[in-house]
């Protein structure tokens, strides 16, 4: 946590990795603005939040990331983001799309707990991100395929493996060979569009 809490001195800092982080109710506040004064970074990759007394989904720990995500305002270079093993709540989805969405091109949220309303957010506001990673959570579904299509004009990879995304939809809204690893080494259900997704 020492270690942590000295951040902000290096100011010259283009690349941080976060792992195994363990907070103290005393402690995100300070950690969010020792991330706020890396104005250079370029690339962040945090993984695996845990923060004492309070479990992934309580109110307190939601809190906690929207601290953090709060630290990307100052951030003006941020466009590699990483961040694993964490609960998001559509607040701090918000907050980090309304943040660095605008310029990130890289974004990895594997692992993290994430539903397709606070994923569309979020994208909603990441025009420019080529390679996009949200494998391992089975919560998001085929229902945020419209807005990446929409909105992700420059993807260029996307990794989906172990949600419930179907091949079927991949293909039918043109992702079919951006996905890896490829959709015939996909396990997923099939898709049947709605009759608002098809073109008149």
């Amino acid at each position: 946590a020492n270690t942590l809490l000295r951040l902000g001195t290096a100011t010259a800092l283009t690349r941080l990795t976060i792992k195994d982080c363990s907070l103290q109710d005393t402690t995100s506040h300070q950690l969010s603005d020792q991330l706020a004064r890396l104005t250079n970074l370029q690339t962040l990759d945090f993984q695996s939040l845990r923060y004492d007394h309070h479990t992934r989904g309580s109110r307190e720990y939601s809190d906690v990331v929207k601290h953090i995500t709060d630290a990307f305002r100052s951030m003006a270079s941020l466009c590699d983001v990483t961040i694993k093993q964490m609960w998001f709540s559509c607040v701090s989805a918000d907050t980090m799309a309304a943040n660095v969405g605008s310029q990130l091109t890289r974004l990895d949220l594997q692992f993290c707990c994430l539903s397709d309303a606070c994923l569309n957010a979020l994208l909603l506001k990441c025009p420019k991100v080529e390679h996009l990673n949200i494998s391992r959570k089975d919560d998001i579904t085929d229902g945020v395929l419209p807005v990446m299509a929409d909105r992700l004009l420059h993807l260029q990879s996307l990794e989906c493996q172990y949600t419930q995304i179907s091949s079927s939809a991949l293909r039918y809204y043109g992702f079919g060979r951006k996905v890896y690893p490829p959709l015939s080494d996909m396990s997923s259900p099939s898709f049947c569009p709605s009759s608002a997704d098809v073109c008149n």
